[in-house]
């Protein structure tokens, strides 16, 4: 077991108690502690009492990561984390195609060629959440963007779960504060057959502790700026995946018409005018909400109905 998480923030532990938990010796103990210390941990000792932990550098740990899913029976989650990758978009796919199970998870702390919809450059640097999920759930190609609904849904629940801020999903792939801000950003891509679904692979990107870059201060914030303080991306992360696993599940016994109700009253979306790009074609109207299928409803502005599966949506008022 690492020492970091025998480590406590409310009281001290004795080097013989953590080399005892840990199965390393106190000399090991004390060398673990100077490493960890070099890379950021406020850890005090007092002689007599032992060693706690004041405070962690705001990185991520799989080692913790991997415990906390564990403590709340999703161990089934396989992380595999890098410092740095070019996309874990990319990495997942790469990896699906390879045989990879169910939900394993690509975790990196920077990417270098993250990207959104349409290949979009997403920036990506240290201080957010940048992940991909593989999946097998066993669907119809054309229920895939459901799992779009889905990531985006469990994003939702577990801000304001844990932080208490209460955000709002764009539809297709975007969750915005309430002010209209992107904080985060999804996108499911797959490998399929006529009728087959053989993997999906949903990323999520989320500005969390990360500086904006200038010229996206206008349309994007992270989580930090608009709570005021350091967010424990930890904590978010292990929150997102516990929310997405209960989303999944219901998911895949009901449909996406056991989720409609949750995601329309998420959505920032209902009521407001909107046009619709898709197919070279440019749609206004009024949104009326996602329907079961996961169409986004527009009544138009000559009157009728229509459904769009697929587009970018930029709201007029």
């Amino acid at each position: 077991m690492d020492i970091e998480g025998i480590l406590s923030s409310s009281e001290f532990r004795s080097g013989e108690a953590i080399a005892e938990k840990a199965g390393i010796s106190r000399a090991a103990v004390h060398k673990k502690i100077k490493k960890l210390r070099a890379l950021g941990y406020n850890i005090i000792g007092e002689r007599k009492l032992g060693y706690k932990l004041v405070s962690a550098p705001d990185r991520l740990d799989p080692n913790a990561i991997k415990r906390v899913l564990s403590r709340k029976n999703l161990a089934d989650y396989d992380i595999i984390f890098n410092e740095k990758l070019g996309s874990t978009q990319t990495e997942a796919k790469l990896s699906a195609d390879s045989g990879a199970e169910d939900k394993t998870i690509f975790l990196c702390e920077e990417q270098s060629s993250g990207y959104g919809r349409l290949k979009r450059e997403w920036f990506s640097g240290r201080g957010g959440l940048w992940f991909s999920v593989v999946l097998r759930p066993g669907i119809r190609p054309e229920a895939a963007p459901h799992l779009n609904f889905v990531a985006s849904m469990a994003v939702v629940r577990a801000v304001k779960r844990i932080f208490c801020v209460d955000c709002r999903i764009k539809w297709p792939n975007d969750v915005l504060t309430r002010d209209g801000k992107k904080l985060c950003g999804i996108l499911t891509e797959l490998s399929s057959e006529i009728g087959r679904l053989n993997w999906a692979v949903v990323g999520i990107g989320f500005n969390v502790n990360n500086e904006i870059p200038g010229r996206l201060k206008g349309i994007a914030s992270s989580l930090s700026d608009h709570t005021g303080a350091i967010i424990d991306r930890q904590e978010l992360f292990c929150g997102i995946i516990a929310e997405f696993d209960s989303l999944y599940s219901m998911y895949l016994k009901e449909g996406f018409g056991g989720l409609e109700g949750e995601y329309n009253r998420s959505s920032i979306m209902n009521g407001r005018r909107v046009a619709v790009e898709y197919g070279g074609t440019v749609l206004k109207g009024f949104v009326k909400g996602i329907d079961k299928e996961g169409f986004l409803v527009l009544k138009t502005e000559e009157g009728g109905i229509k459904k769009v599966i697929a587009g970018d949506v930029r709201v007029l008022e």
